[in-house]
């Protein structure tokens, strides 16, 4: 009806998130433009690393890059070495419905925040840790760079038989990008949070 407000799908869902440059932040970015309140947790003094990204930068000095996977967010700043900072953190997820973190393995346990800690405070809690090789022991510590998954599904090499050097295969890349762009946050955002939607609103 002509003056009422719009009613975004995931309006009333608030999301903590401790994830930082691309898998993880541009997945919440899209549940943000889903209506879901996201609080980015930044590194204290610096902030996500991906705001000195640049050129090109804004009018305020920040990179483009960051504020093309960040948009919609609010943002505060932790250092979660400090225990007062880990409480903070601890009250946000507390009070958020969805914790979104792309830490390296074990990042979040050592601050007393990994799900474990957590879920027995707030058994409802929606924990999802983004990693580039799982959680097995024989590559959990590996930390996700483009080059090194090329090299583990044998891109680089593939490519350079045709060309006479390894490099990486860029269809092969938007294909990655269009996981982690399209395929996360649907399935994340519409399975998950819809039962907590208000009733009558689909997605």
């Amino acid at each position: 009806m002509v003056g009422e407000a719009m009613t975004f799908a995931l309006s009333g869902i608030t999301i903590a998130d401790f994830s930082r440059v691309l898998a993880g932040p541009y997945a919440t970015m899209m549940l943000a433009d889903l209506g879901a309140t996201v609080i980015k947790v930044e590194r204290a003094g610096t902030g996500d690393e991906t705001r000195g990204w640049g050129p090109p930068f804004d009018s305020s000095g920040r990179a483009t890059y960051f504020q093309s996977v960040n948009r919609n967010k609010e943002s505060i700043s932790l250092d979660l070495d400090k225990p007062d900072h880990q409480r903070r953190a601890r009250e946000l997820i507390l009070e958020s419905d969805v914790v979104v973190e792309n830490f390296g393995y074990g990042g979040m346990k050592k601050f007393g925040l990994d799900y474990s800690a957590l879920s027995s405070l707030k058994p409802k809690l929606i924990y999802c840790s983004i990693t580039g090789f799982g959680a097995s022991e024989k590559a959990r510590e590996l930390l996700s760079r483009p080059h090194r998954l090329d090299g583990v599904v044998v891109h680089g090499e593939k490519r350079g038989r045709e060309i006479g050097y390894p490099t990486a295969n860029l269809e092969q890349l938007v294909g990655k990008g269009e996981f982690i762009f399209q395929a996360f946050p649907l399935k994340f955002s519409v399975p998950v949070l819809t039962p907590t939607l208000k009733p009558g609103l689909t997605v």
